[in-house]
């Protein structure tokens, strides 16, 4: 490589940089993070612009010191834990003094029943090709390992996922009691599920969470103990479950009334049933059906570190916000979302034609100077896919 063109890599680097701690900063200097009460007990964690780790152990007593170290370390990713701590400042997770943690679920749209192979358009920084493909680490054209996703998750995936969220809302608050839960979109390709914890739930252990899990998911659920079948019955002439009665049973009663088109007033045999439906109950289906797709290592981590609301996620340069639950049936993710308004010039280093991303089409050549919506000048800078112009 000569001088110059050192020069010029540095120059578009140090460029790059500028861009985005300018972006975040002032995005930072206004936005609304939802923040605990007790936000001196947290530990908080980023990390910084064109760094692969994290910076870990912070602790602030006040939103007006955290929003100050934004202002001045801008990050693309920040975290605060789920754990309350008495010192969250130390690094030694034993001397921190835990008092308890709150209950996080993650709904992660690619790993929704039908979702977990889905492919996904990346790009190779090195060379500038296009590539298909799930979780891509090496380029087949010339095998560089500089490649990176491009996309956000498909439209059809999302709503899976928002699909599962529904399901898991409903049990936690028919089976578990909580009445207070709050959904997030997380920025990129899931969904988080926070329901409000009281003392009892933030002493809860790893293991203990670990069984709650089991449960949601029906891990190691005996199907035919729940419905009541013995060896030495058929089934025929028992009644289906009832929607209505708590558990298992009612989830699975849940789906079968609902395939059947019945109201939960009625009662009906298992014969009766598979003569209305014209085919052979399969009670393992119906288990998959009822199952929840759940991130169970963010869930049973007491000292989880969870983005916090408000923040942007810089994966997709989008912001964590909280959701309806009747949102979650129709939601997509789109441009509309995205604090970075106003179009930018960017000039492109792949070259991308008749693409359409964050539903904008991009019809370019590498080395063309484009104009583009902020929202995905954010995302293509962020991942070297451009440089500013």
């Amino acid at each position: 490589m000569s001088l110059t063109s050192h020069q010029e890599k540095r120059k578009r680097s140090i460029d790059r940089k500028e861009w985005l701690f300018q972006k975040l900063s002032a995005y930072y200097e206004k936005a609304k993070l939802e923040l605990p009460d007790d936000i001196n007990s947290r530990e908080f964690a980023v990390q910084p612009i064109d760094y692969k780790g994290y910076v870990r152990h912070l602790s602030f007593k006040s939103e007006d010191e955290l929003r100050s170290f934004l202002l001045k370390n801008p990050p693309m990713h920040l975290y605060y834990s789920s754990a309350i701590y008495t010192f969250p400042e130390i690094d030694d997770m034993e001397k921190k003094g835990m008092i308890g943690s709150e209950i996080i679920f993650d709904i992660d749209a690619d790993e929704v029943p039908g979702c977990e192979s889905i492919e996904q358009l990346h790009a190779c920084l090195n060379c500038g090709s296009l590539l298909y493909g799930k979780s891509i680490k090496k380029c087949t054209k010339c095998g560089s390992q500089n490649v990176i996703e491009v996309e956000p998750i498909p439209k059809e995936c999302i709503l899976k996922a928002g699909i599962e969220a529904k399901k898991l809302i409903k049990v936690l608050r028919k089976d578990f009691g909580f009445e207070k839960i709050k959904i997030y979109f997380s920025g990129n390709r899931g969904f988080h599920v926070h329901p409000k914890c009281d003392n009892e739930w933030l002493k809860l252990t790893s293991e203990e969470r670990s069984m709650i899990i089991k449960y949601i998911t029906g891990s190691g659920v005996n199907i035919e103990r729940i419905i009541g079948l013995g060896e030495s019955i058929k089934g025929k002439n028992m009644y289906i479950p009832n929607p209505k009665e708590p558990g298992w049973r009612g989830r699975l009663g849940e789906i079968l009334y609902k395939k059947m088109n019945l109201n939960d007033e009625k009662k009906i045999t298992f014969g009766e049933a598979e003569v209305l439906l014209g085919e052979k109950i399969n009670l393992n289906d119906i288990m998959k059906m009822a199952s929840i797709s759940i991130d169970e290592k963010v869930t049973v981590d007491v000292h989880r570190l969870i983005r916090i609301p408000g923040s942007i996620n810089g994966k997709l340069g989008l912001p964590v916000f909280e959701i309806g639950e009747s949102e979650l049936e129709s939601f997509s993710i789109n441009c509309s979302y995205s604090p970075f308004k106003e179009d930018e010039d960017v000039k492109m280093n792949v070259s991308m034609q008749n693409k359409e991303i964050l539903g904008i089409k991009i019809n370019s050549l590498k080395g063309d100077i484009i104009k583009i919506p902020g929202c995905l000048a954010f995302l293509f800078i962020s991942k070297g896919i451009a440089d500013p112009a």
